[in-house]
């Protein structure tokens, strides 16, 4: 049978990883998983390697937990990966956490991770193609508008700067809106297309503004 020694590690992960919607969900899901699984292996090598040294592995957790505050806003899977180093060498210190207690981390993470998505998408099922489709529209109008002013009398209209810093948030947001396109939302993929539009309508626009 499965030990959940440490249940709460799934509960844990269920908190971090909901997100806005549906695709930010998925991609911290991935991230967590990812990072955990590294993570832990790494804390069981420097745990075999560095057994008698205590310091060292002190040392370790340490920079895990720096490491994993660091990286926690722009790179989740590497604090996803840093703080489970930290965590699974801290309690091999503190507790003497073997190492079947150090894999049990990731069973126990994927637990959680299964349920974000579950509720993420049965119970909660919020898109955030659904929440940027108008705006993306908008955007679109507006570069042809740009265009019209370029074509044929070279008459500039609109720039392409505000456009474009206009456009970031939702670029940002890609990777989330191709989660949801393959999760199965028909929204998403449309809205994919469009700011994949939109990024190569901007990028044409500057050179004309240049």
């Amino acid at each position: 049978a499965i030990g959940l020694d440490h249940a709460y590690w799934a509960t844990m992960t269920v908190m971090f990883v909901l997100g806005n919607s549906l695709g930010e969900t998925y991609i911290r899901v991935r991230y967590r998983t990812w990072g955990t699984i590294l993570g832990v292996l790494a804390g069981v090598v420097a745990v075999y390697v560095f057994e008698t040294n205590i310091w060292l592995l002190a040392a370790v957790c340490l920079v895990g937990q720096v490491a994993g505050l660091l990286t926690m806003r722009d790179r989740y899977d590497i604090a996803s990966a840093a703080t489970g180093l930290s965590v699974v060498v801290g309690l091999h210190l503190v507790t003497g956490l073997s190492a079947e207690g150090m894999f049990s981390r990731i069973y126990e993470t994927a637990i959680g991770a299964v349920v974000a998505l579950v509720i993420s998408y049965l119970v909660l099922p919020i898109y955030g193609s659904d929440e940027v489709i108008s705006q993306v529209k908008t955007m679109v109008g507006r570069c042809r508008h740009a265009f019209a002013g370029w074509w044929p009398r070279g008459e500039k209209r609109e720039s392409v700067s505000a456009l474009a810093w206009e456009m970031r948030p939702v670029m940002d947001r890609l990777p989330q809106l191709d989660a949801e396109s393959s999760l199965g939302h028909r929204g998403a993929g449309d809205v994919v297309n469009l700011v994949s539009t939109l990024a190569v309508l901007t990028t044409y626009l500057a050179l004309l503004e240049d």
